[in-house]
């Protein structure tokens, strides 16, 4: 009963299963296997593994499954030999290659394991094999349909910010060299003009960045770096801003020579993206005090401030920033978020009515 059972499970199993001997050759053989392979005769003959699954190496060089300048690196071949030599199982190992199935030579991509089994009373390989042809050329497709669109945006972006670059030197000049009279009734205007421009500027770039972020693991390059030079720094780029809404900027560093392992580049993205959230979105004639505290395995920063409304795409992405969309209000912060995940740090806000509290602890 218990080996009718098996032998049901066995046959029924979605997975191809091919089960092999010592030597490699397919001793038996399931449903699955005969549908994904269109082959039914292994078991009959004694073919060899790669014989059985029409390898094209195989094929190609008029082969037995072993024979070939290519089955040294064979994952699957190998794996049969781990498993009854060593015992050791392989899991969720993929194979990329082309296969003649059906008479036809097609590309596929294999996600198989390996175990070793007792049957018909000898120690055999039994061998799983998904089919992820298509959930693989998908993933390929999204990966190219990404790269076309970092193409676009960086050519859009490009485009813009040369216009835009040229207006805001337009508008300083225009302010400096006009007379007191053009200032005194169309400087405003200007400065309007300049700011809406500069707040573009900063948009584009955070783009450009956060797509490049999403197609690709971010890059770390680690050296020794200053975190009270960078907040000086970033600070300084956000003064005009904060000088224009009346806020007060204080820092307090313990130790202004602090040395911590990081990125400059990125440190200085979450710096000045994280200061120019905190200054755009406070109160008029406020107070934002930034304290740097070096802990021991860690550097906290601190930026506590008082805002009119937080937008609710901000608190949201804050409360769950994987399922939050990302929009104009919060794309600095989701850049400033994915760098300092890659940093193994942490970035929170705290909002209460009255104060904000946003905390950056990045690892020394």
């Amino acid at each position: 009963m218990k080996a009718d059972f098996l032998e049901i499970l066995f046959d029924k199993m979605p997975s191809a299963v091919f089960i092999c001997d010592r030597d490699s050759r397919v001793v038996e053989i399931n449903s699955s296997f005969r549908k994904m392979f269109k082959n039914d005769i292994a078991p009959k003959t004694g073919l060899f593994c790669g014989n059985t699954i029409g390898c094209s190496y195989a094929v190609d060089e008029n082969a037995l499954c072993g024979e070939t300048k290519y089955c040294k690196s064979c994952k699957i071949r190998r794996s049969i030999e781990i498993a009854l030599e060593k015992n050791e199982d392989t899991e969720g190992q993929s194979v990329h290659r082309e296969f003649y199935i059906g008479g036809k030579k097609v590309e596929k991509y294999f996600r198989f394991s390996t175990k070793r089994i007792s049957y018909k009373n000898a120690d055999m390989a039994m061998i799983i094999v998904d089919d992820i042809t298509q959930l693989q050329k998908n993933k390929l497709e999204v990966i190219d349909l990404d790269r076309q669109k970092n193409k676009i945006i960086a050519s859009i972006s490009h485009d813009l910010q040369g216009p835009l670059s040229a207006i805001i030197g337009f508008a300083d000049v225009l302010k400096e060299k006009a007379g007191d009279d053009f200032v005194r009734d169309f400087g405003d205007y200007v400065e309007l003009i300049r700011e809406a421009v500069d707040h573009s500027l900063i948009s584009l770039e955070n783009l450009i960045d956060y797509s490049r972020v999403l197609s690709s693991s971010v890059e770390l390059k680690l050296r020794d770096i200053r975190p009270a030079l960078t907040l000086k720094k970033t600070i300084s780029s956000n003064m005009f801003h904060a000088q224009k809404k009346g806020i007060s900027i204080k820092l307090i560093c313990e130790d202004e020579d602090i040395v911590i392992k990081g990125d400059a580049s990125k440190t200085w993205h979450i710096f000045d993206n994280l200061i120019r959230f905190v200054v755009m979105t406070s109160k008029n004639n406020s107070n934002l005090m930034i304290r740097s505290d070096l802990k021991k395995d860690n550097l906290k920063i601190e930026m506590s401030f008082r805002s009119e409304n937080l937008s609710t795409s901000i608190l949201e992405f804050f409360n769950d920033p994987e399922s939050t969309t990302i929009d104009k209000d919060n794309l600095g912060i989701a850049l400033s978020m994915k760098f300092v995940k890659a940093l193994r740090g942490k970035l929170q806000l705290k909002n209460s009515s009255e104060f904000n509290v946003l905390t950056i602890v990045i690892p020394r």
